[in-house]
């Protein structure tokens, strides 16, 4: 059967591969600006023009008869790849930043369990050593524990101001030797 000839000879391959390849330098250089213009990373902004080539050759062959079409199909996909990455980005930021906070407060909630722990082992060492005391050193701490001012502490154990001031004072320095040598 012979060929149809419909007047109007379809270009050679050798032809159509150099129509398509200078589409794709020219629109590859204007998508290079484009990108780089938004992308401060050289090999990002160099992977976003190549996908944007591969995606608007593969979507539709057809756009590449007219120039037109095929520039128009090609900003298209780059917006939308551009649109794309920085979504990623800003999703990538917001998962950083929650694995950061919840960082934050694992390391506050460790420190806060220790600092308790610590706390309840010293108060337990610390009521070791009161009741270790001497009577009226003891009976000195515990009333200040009570929340008593020095005064009030004066009158409850029956003796002047400076005589409850000197055996807080000396209560507190024989209570911090005695911490001192189990370790605290």
């Amino acid at each position: 059967m012979p060929a149809i000839k419909t007047g109007v000879e379809a270009p050679s391959l050798e032809e159509a591969q150099r129509d398509f390849e200078r589409k794709i330098r020219e629109r590859g250089e204007l998508l290079l600006h484009y990108f780089a213009r938004r992308v401060p990373d050289r090999a990002h902004v160099e992977d976003l023009c190549q996908e944007t080539l591969m995606r608007a050759w593969a979507s539709r062959p057809d756009h590449l008869e007219d120039d037109d079409r095929w520039a128009r199909r090609c900003m298209t996909i780059a917006r939308n790849l551009l649109v794309d990455d920085w979504r990623r980005a800003r999703a990538e930021r917001q998962r950083r930043e929650r694995l950061s906070q919840r960082s934050k407060q694992d390391a506050q909630t460790a420190n806060t369990a220790l600092d308790i722990l610590l706390e309840k082992e010293l108060a337990r060492e610390a009521e070791k050593v009161v009741k270790g005391l001497p009577r009226i050193y003891e009976e000195t701490l515990r009333l200040r524990a009570e929340g008593l001012s020095t005064k009030a502490m004066a009158r409850a154990m029956n003796v002047t101001l400076h005589t409850a001031q000197a055996r807080l004072k000396r209560a507190r320095k024989m209570a911090q030797e005695r911490l001192k040598k189990r370790g605290f």
